[in-house]
């Protein structure tokens, strides 16, 4: 079931467990090859941008491990899968934009997406900083929505966390969250204090040019 909240949506039963089991042992069936491969998609995106941090462009091997499926394709995961995350992505677009149907006229052409991220974060990693999805700092990518599905359930730890709307909403199998990219759904998540890993996908809508 659907629910909205301060422009927050959330769909908790939107993968069966059973796929994100999938997902899940996919990738750890190939975590070898996928860290190989990343670390050298890593090794040349410093050599692009050689006065970035890596945090910027995803790849925080250091805090917390990621990799994408687009662009770059690394190990994707057989083509149900996919197509499965794709179709739940755009259902709850389309959900998102009934309920808000402004977003029609912000967003003339229609929206799209591009990356699907995989993170698996570890005891005492992941990202913390407080942050939004769009910044003046890349203001080329252009962020309207984030889309994240919880691929593993976590108790008291691991919560995707709201500053201003005093909103944890906690990492369960299968529920699908969006939400606008702006400051005012500032951002963190929470970290993972147990000696297990919590798996997720996240990725943005953008706007289509024409």
């Amino acid at each position: 079931m659907s629910k909205f909240k301060n422009f927050i949506y959330t769909n908790d039963d939107a993968i069966s467990e059973e796929i994100c089991k999938e997902f899940v042992n996919y990738t750890n069936d190939n975590l070898d090859a996928i860290e190989e491969i990343q670390e050298h998609t890593k090794l040349v995106m410093k050599d692009i941008y050689p006065t970035e941090k890596p945090v910027d462009f995803g790849i925080r091997m250091q805090s917390d491990f990621t990799y994408f499926w687009a662009p770059y394709a690394v190990c994707s995961p057989p083509q149900p899968l996919v197509r499965k995350v794709i179709e739940v992505i755009m259902g709850g677009l389309r959900e998102y934009v009934e309920k808000y149907p402004a977003m029609a006229v912000a967003t003339q052409n229609g929206m799209s997406f591009q990356d699907i991220k995989y993170h698996i974060v570890r005891s005492g990693e992941g990202y913390h900083a407080w942050h939004s999805e769009w910044t003046s700092k890349y203001p080329d990518q252009n962020r309207i929505l984030v889309w994240h599905i919880s691929l593993t359930s976590h108790e008291n730890e691991g919560e995707l966390e709201f500053l201003y709307h005093d909103d944890r909403i906690p990492a369960k199998a299968g529920r699908l969250i969006l939400w606008p990219a702006f400051f005012p759904w500032i951002h963190r998540g929470n970290a993972i204090r147990t000696d297990t890993e919590k798996h997720y996908l996240t990725g943005w809508f953008h706007p289509i040019d024409m």
